[in-house]
């Protein structure tokens, strides 16, 4: 497809396929480095959310999460494709064996709870959070109700899968344009940029008009998924060369210290995401870049603590906010900082037990068709 006035390739063709490179040109080893941003990432967000007063940034922590969910998911599409080994029925499959299992569990506690202590009308509206986000789309559920930072958000004790829901809802998208271009030989770094750009514009168009609509709806939130897909393909593609040492101190320094800066100095009465989610967004890809030798990645985040936050990750994110939230309502006003910290404590106690006794024996079980009806039908 070309612009006849220019005469220049709107879509550029990638060489013929012998001529990419392989599966092989690619490291698939393992980055116990990424395990530690996650970790630093659900920290940030869990202090947010225990002492909203006392921590101003920690909401970064789901813009980290975006960018490395980006990075990754891309790189395992991408990766067999490259094999001639990709297919939708097992990307799903994986990605229900890896999400249901726990988020029917914090769902059907979040509902006995609820059962427990709220009043028939907060015990209808939790159903409905219940319905949309094990359907994934309570993020156009909520932008058109109280904003995520408004008091009203404490007594929503599932606010927290609005991220789950855009994530999942680019799990859909991604692999349908991902294989289309790849079959097509279109140029995937011009179709990502293409997409990540619309999708910041329009967030940067709405957020001055509509502020919970910037925040909540993917649309104009993919841009930061975008942003680590766009990191992966040139990684992979070779584009993009690996940093030398010297430079990638330099790059995970220099993440770590945006990181650090972005969790102090923002906070929930800016206008966010917007340009100031450019900063945790960017940070997430020098650290990422940098590789797991550089001397932040390899002695930090690749700390033994760390790296099994980041395994825990996913639990601790569903289970710390209904905790705290049904704290909240069943003081019925900000409790003291020992109840915070106990409930943070019982967030790491169940999320330990949800990890080693459902999450890593159902990844290594559950296999066959007849498993993934079952986790299906059970959420």
């Amino acid at each position: 497809m070309r612009i006849k006035a220019f005469n220049i390739p709107l879509i550029r063709r990638n060489p013929p396929r012998t001529s990419q490179p392989t599966i092989k040109s690619y490291s698939k080893s393992y980055r116990s480095d990424i395990d530690g941003l996650r970790a630093l990432s659900i920290l940030m967000v869990i202090l947010f959310h225990a002492f909203p007063s006392f921590v101003n940034g920690g909401f970064i922590g789901v813009d980290l999460f975006f960018v490395i969910s980006g990075y990754l998911i891309y790189g395992i599409i991408l990766r067999d494709l490259q094999k001639e080994n990709f297919s939708f029925y097992n990307f799903y499959f994986h990605r229900v064996r890896r999400i249901f299992p726990t988020l029917a569990i914090v769902l059907l506690l979040s509902s006995a709870l609820g059962l427990i202590f709220l009043y028939p009308q907060e015990y209808k509206e939790l159903a409905l959070q219940i319905i949309s986000g094990a359907s994934f789309v309570i993020n156009f559920k909520l932008f058109g109700e109280a904003g995520y930072f408004d008091n009203a958000s404490e007594n929503k004790p599932l606010l927290h899968l609005w991220s789950l829901s855009i994530e999942e809802q680019f799990y859909i998208l991604c692999p349908l344009l991902l294989w289309f271009c790849y079959k097509k030989r279109y140029n995937l770094l011009i179709a990502l940029t293409l997409v990540a750009t619309l999708s910041f514009l329009g967030n940067i168009f709405i957020i001055h008009k509509n502020q919970a609509a910037a925040f909540y709806l993917s649309p104009c939130r993919f841009w930061e998924i975008g942003i680590g897909a766009i990191l992966a393909e040139l990684q992979i593609s070779k584009r993009l060369a690996s940093p030398t040492k010297k430079l990638s101190n330099v790059y995970s320094s220099s993440g770590l210290l945006i990181i650090t800066l972005s969790f102090i100095f923002i906070n929930k009465y800016q206008a966010f995401p917007g340009y100031l989610a450019l900063f945790p967004c960017l940070a997430a890809i020098l650290l990422i870049h940098a590789g797991k030798d550089s001397w932040i990645n390899h002695k930090i985040l690749s700390n033994r603590i760390l790296v099994y936050i980041g395994l825990i990750s996913y639990p601790l994110y569903l289970w710390h906010w209904p905790i705290i939230s049904f704290l909240n309502i069943i003081k019925g006003h900000a409790p003291r900082s020992e109840a915070v910290i106990a409930a943070i404590a019982v967030t790491f106690l169940l999320s330990a037990l949800t990890y080693h006794f459902v999450e890593k024996p159902i990844r290594k079980k559950f296999n066959r068709k007849i498993h993934l009806i079952i986790l299906v039908t059970i959420l």
